[in-house]
């Protein structure tokens, strides 16, 4: 875990290219209320129940995520002791090996979702609606915290929630109690929080009151900006990018004024790339984001300095605060009716995001992703933390925002930033950046299969 969005996490900021690794609004505990449980009395337990081994691909490998793996499988085959799980490792760009191994008809039964990866597989035909069986056992998706757009398309549900991302603003409360300032609150506007930066900020010092970064762009950390001036990506029809209208490109300069002209924020160069050594786990960064940061990211800090989550500034043009979220969904593919093990299949992406022991696992790890069961994000075991104020998560999540999926998400990402990076390094123009922006935006919303 870094200072900023784990290389795996929900955002995925730029197309992924590494190993999928061999290892692995708030209500009640039971999602599956007025059914059983997976692993009680029932149809996987019978003994004339057939034993199955299904396989799992996920980049959940090192790390806290690893640690996940390694606890919570043996647990579901424990309460499950027909259905055996195997984790599989893959290597290269996920959508390229996905989409290769279903045609090859060797695509595992359930695998860890990226973007629009699902819906690219659900227009090829090699995914099934997963509602039946959800029906069935009367699975209650209000019970979990989801986003429609990463499992739902065209009024078909193809997977469960799970590595839920909310991009969360953390802050270094040694940094802002030794320069004198008063700590970010509640109510602190963007404009506010440039002021308390300002007595933070020692550049020439490499301290810094802010930074982006992550990868190259970080959306989830800049949209906010975007969203706070009243701005945004693309219109709800998918039809004309919006990132070059006067609120997008308000928001883009104040972003980008932090870095250049006031000094607060840790300028990143046009690689996306922040100066060496400034990171918020090294101390000298005051205000960065994470990935639903708890547990792992407290025992990175080693108490080296006393830290907390902060709340995400109000918008001063909207008046509320806007927060980038993603969940790269556990989904059932085509491969798993193929081999009949479909339901078993499904019981499993239920089992990691509906049941209490997966989900306290993930209140206990603390692998860089907020519990999906409503009553485990409200529990007094995850609201412990550390750190101190965990309540601001859950307390955010009205204003989480939908990443809206769709195929060519990533690709409208990647053009996007790869043309604004410029502005953002100080060597063009905010709104020259912004206008080119949205017209290769543009290019990408003209080619959504409709």
């Amino acid at each position: 875990m870094g200072q900023t969005l784990d290389p795996r996490q929900g955002d995925r900021q730029m197309s992924r290219r590494r190993a999928f690794a061999h290892a692995a609004t708030i209500a009640a505990a039971g999602v599956l209320s007025a059914c059983q449980l997976p692993g009680q009395a029932g149809e996987e337990t019978r003994p004339e129940a057939k034993e199955v081994t299904l396989t799992y691909v996920t980049d959940w490998s090192g790390g806290v995520r690893g640690e996940w793996i390694k606890a919570a499988i043996p647990k579901f085959i424990e309460e499950n002791p027909k259905i055996k799980v195997q984790v599989d490792n893959w290597g290269g760009e996920v959508t390229v090996v996905a989409l290769a191994n279903a045609a090859a008809g060797t695509l595992q039964d359930v695998m860890l979702g990226s973007n629009d990866v699902y819906i690219q597989l659900v227009r090829a035909g090699d995914m099934k609606d997963i509602s039946p069986v959800l029906k069935s056992l009367k699975v209650k998706m209000d019970d979990v915290i989801h986003v429609p757009s990463t499992i739902i398309y065209q009024g078909k549900q193809y997977g469960m929630p799970f590595q839920f991302g909310p991009i969360i603003m953390m802050m270094n409360k040694t940094l802002f109690k030794n320069a004198g300032a008063a700590l970010p609150a509640e109510k602190t506007t963007y404009p506010e929080l440039l002021e308390l930066l300002r007595k933070v900020s020692k550049p020439a010092e490499k301290v810094y009151g802010m930074a982006i970064g992550g990868s190259p762009g970080a959306w989830g950390q800049w949209l906010p900006f975007v969203w706070g001036y009243g701005g945004d990506r693309w219109t709800p029809d998918l039809k004309r990018s919006l990132i070059g209208e006067p609120g997008s490109v308000e928001g883009l300069q104040f972003f980008v004024d932090m870095m250049h002209r006031h000094e607060v924020a840790a300028p990143i160069d046009e690689k996306g790339g922040l100066p060496s050594g400034v990171s918020f786990n090294n101390g000298n960064v005051a205000v960065a984001f994470a990935t639903a940061p708890g547990t792992g990211q407290d025992r990175t800090i080693a108490g080296k300095f006393e830290w907390d989550l902060m709340y995400h500034p109000i918008g001063p043009r909207v008046n509320k605060r806007n927060v980038f979220v993603n969940d790269q969904a556990n989904t059932v593919t085509g491969t798993a009716a193929k081999r009949g093990v479909f339901e078993q299949a499904v019981r499993f992406v239920v089992w990691c995001a509906a049941s209490k022991t997966a989900q306290d696992l993930v209140a206990e790890i603390g692998p860089n992703a907020m519990p999906v069961l409503k009553s485990v994000a409200n529990s007094p075991k995850y609201l412990a933390g550390p750190p101190a104020s965990m309540k601001i998560i859950p307390d955010q999540a009205p204003n989480f925002r939908d990443p809206q999926t769709f195929i060519g998400w990533n690709q409208w990402r990647n053009d996007v930033v790869a043309v604004l990076l410029p502005a953002f390094a100080g060597k063009k123009a905010v709104k020259d950046a912004a206008a080119d922006a949205a017209r290769a935006g543009d290019l990408v919303l003209a080619k959504i299969p409709r």
